[in-house]
Parts: C-alpha cells; structure tokens; sequence
C-alpha cells in the first residue's frame, strides 16, 4: 500500500502591497524569487524566509515572470518576463568562500543587518509587440525562450556574457501564449501553451546546430478539448 505524502506550510513570506505573478526557486540555492505588479522582483531566504533582495528599476510595467539561469558558479543569474514587451537580464557577482564549501549559500541566507545584494540590470531583450508572459531557461542555460500576448514564442541564445542573439520565432499560435516550458534534459523547447488551450510539442530533429533545429520545428499534435482555461503545465518523463 501506498504511503499518503503530508503537505504542510512551514512558513510564509511577508506580504507584498501588490499582485505576485510568479515565483521561482534557485536551483541550488535556498532562495526564492517572487515577480510582483510593483514593478519589483524580491528575493527571500529559504532558510529564516527574510526578504534578501529587491530588485527594480528595470521595468516600466508589471514583472510577470520570472526564471533563475542553471548551472552557474561564480555569479546569479535572473531573467524576468515583463509586460512592457521586455524581457531582462539581472547579473549578481557571487563572492567566493573556499573554507564553506557553498561560497554562494553563504552570501545569500538574509543575515541580519546585511546590505541588500547589489543587482546588475545587464541586458533588455526587446522584440515583441506585447506583454511578455513567460520566460524559462533551457536545461543547460544555454537558451532562453520567452512567449507572449501577440502570440509569439522567440528563442534567444547566449553568444557571450550581455550578448543574446535571437535564433527563432515560432508563430503557431492563434491567442496569447501563457507560458513556456523546456525539456528539462534537452536544449529543445518541449511544449508551448496559449490562451486557445493548446499544447504544441515540438520534435526533435537530426540537425548539427540548434538554428537549424528550431527553425524547423514540426508541429507534432494540438491537444484542444480541455473545458476551461489551462494555466500551467509540466513536462513528463
């Protein structure tokens, strides 16, 4: 027989004075951005659930989204989605700590009296023509993709440090597209999901470049019986 898994709220994070859209956790860091109407992202520590960061000045309009970049060691890295057509960016320089062993957990639990993390607004990925819903790094932190009202989804790849170089736009959709997901082992966006309830898995192709790959994304199936609106979903192994 199946054990039965309790959940329990341990905690809860100081309210903020407007809407939270979104939160995301680090990947290996006990930290959690939140992306808020204010126009803010604030980062809490997961160990004593105190604001660490506020993070702003970036965006004119609501922070919708918000995504930590994997697999980085010297430095964070938070890309938000916006609905002023935007996405951005943020850079934090991580101090190293060879006797902790977690140099980066150190910096970042929320200590008492601490000076607020100093974030770099490093980059604005400009190209759609209306609010940006979502945003989500690729499994190796490679690429980012980012879907939005005008029915879009770019794919953006990372050339070099502040440099993005948009690689694809995938125009399937015939509504707004909420959110998007990758395959959370391959650098291939998986699915796409818009606001008609349709779920776009893309296939992988043989190709030597992931240009050449996105650029020719068949579209494999188009689930559309659902009965109200589906917001969120996941990828399954």
């Amino acid at each position: 027989m199946e054990q039965s898994t309790q959940i329990r709220r341990i905690a809860s994070l100081p309210p903020q004075s407007d809407r939270v859209w979104h939160a995301a956790a680090h990947p290996s860091l006990p930290i959690i951005a939140t992306a808020s109407s204010d126009r803010t992202v604030r980062v809490y520590s997961l160990r004593n659930f105190t604001l660490v960061s506020t993070i702003d000045g970036g965006h004119k309009r609501s922070v919708r989204s918000v995504a930590w970049k994997p697999n980085t060691k010297t430095e964070s890295v938070l890309a938000t989605a916006s609905f002023d057509s935007t996405a951005g960016i943020w850079r934090r320089d991580e101090r190293e700590d060879d006797d902790a062993g977690e140099g980066m957990e150190v910096d970042m639990t929320g200590s008492e009296g601490e000076e607020e993390e100093e974030w770099r607004f490093a980059v604005v990925l400009d190209g759609h023509d209306s609010e940006v819903k979502s945003v989500a790094w690729s499994a190796g932190g490679n690429f980012l993709a980012t879907c939005s009202r005008d029915k879009s989804v770019w794919v953006w790849e990372e050339m070099d440090d502040d440099n993005f170089e948009t690689i694809a736009v995938l125009q399937e959709h015939s509504q707004d597209v909420k959110m998007v997901c990758w395959h959370p082992e391959e650098e291939v966006p998986e699915r796409f999901h818009s606001y008609l309830y349709n779920l776009f898995p893309y296939m992988k192709k043989e190709a030597n470049h992931l240009l050449n790959l996105v650029q020719q994304y068949p579209l494999h199936c188009i689930i559309s019986s659902y009965i109200e609106l589906t917001i969120k979903f996941a990828h399954s192994s």
